[in-house]
């Protein structure tokens, strides 16, 4: 058989916009082992490419290389905040070079195959879809093991297909994160044109059931005698049903009844003259 008996790695590591080679971490961890470099490595300067070169490494060393050596650079940025994601620093994934170094039986003709993986950084995309003041986010991000959500920093979530009521109307910035081993990406969209919630309204109104098989109760108070208008929309923000505006006061009750329509998620939207109040639809 054969046994590892030392390690080299050699790559480039680029800083940019305003980002420093001082700045940069990194190490070769060997994921068969379990051991690491025990030193993360660092740059000198400010922007540029800065190239690494480190020979000997006996992170995996007495290891057969049958059936597969596993191998995992990491690499990061010693800045605090935003600034953190691959236009900033990063390893060009093209430079990458890992030597392994292996002795076997004496006199013997073992070829032993090794074989490089260089993994894709994540890229964060997504499409928005505006009802009032509550919004339905698709995620068409790539290459990513889990998301991260700010929603103009007046929430935050995980979930890959969100739907989030901003409190404040007006434009607000989203940022989606996304993550994998290889890194981080940042995806930022601003929101326009996003209507005010009626709050006063939209503590009082009531939908039951939520879930429901059908039929959805709905209640809530007016200031006054006011026009209401109500709609369900999809979650691509398709009108499904927009029953006639009603004149009334007082305590309002009524019923929209989704049956036959596919099981999911809707929206409602309560309009009135004071504002607007939202509710997510759950239609089992």
């Amino acid at each position: 058989g054969v046994t590892i008996t030392g390690v080299d790695i050699a790559y480039d590591f680029e800083a940019a916009n305003g980002a420093w080679m001082s700045e940069q971490r990194s190490e070769l961890r060997c994921i068969t082992t379990g051991l690491n470099e025990g030193v993360l490595d660092a740059g000198t300067g400010l922007g540029g490419v800065y190239s690494y070169n480190r020979t000997g490494l006996t992170i995996a060393n007495g290891v057969a290389t049958s059936p597969q050596l596993v191998f995992e650079l990491h690499a990061g940025r010693t800045w605090g905040g935003s600034g953190c994601d691959p236009s900033y620093n990063k390893i060009l994934a093209s430079s990458i070079q890992l030597t392994v170094h292996y002795q076997g039986t004496p006199c013997s003709s073992i070829r032993v195959p090794v074989f490089v993986e260089v993994g894709d950084q994540p890229t964060a995309d997504f499409n928005a879809v505006l009802a009032g003041s509550t919004v339905t986010f698709t995620n068409t991000s790539l290459d990513y093991d889990s998301l991260y959500w700010n929603f103009a920093g007046q929430g935050n979530s995980s979930d890959p297909n969100p739907v989030f009521t901003f409190t404040s109307g007006g434009s607000q910035q989203v940022c989606l994160y996304a993550f994998n081993d290889c890194g981080i990406d940042t995806m930022c969209q601003t929101i326009s044109s996003i209507a005010t919630e009626n709050f006063l309204m939209q503590e009082s109104l009531r939908v039951f059931p939520n879930p429901s098989t059908s039929t959805f109760n709905i209640e809530f108070s007016l200031e006054g005698v006011q026009e209401v208008n109500m709609r369900v929309l999809s979650p691509t923000g398709q009108l499904i049903v927009e029953p006639s505006p009603v004149r009334t006061g007082g305590i309002f009750q009524t019923q929209i009844d989704l049956s036959g329509l596919a099981k999911g998620i809707y929206l409602l939207q309560v309009q009135t003259e004071n504002g607007l109040a939202t509710r997510r639809l759950n239609l089992l």
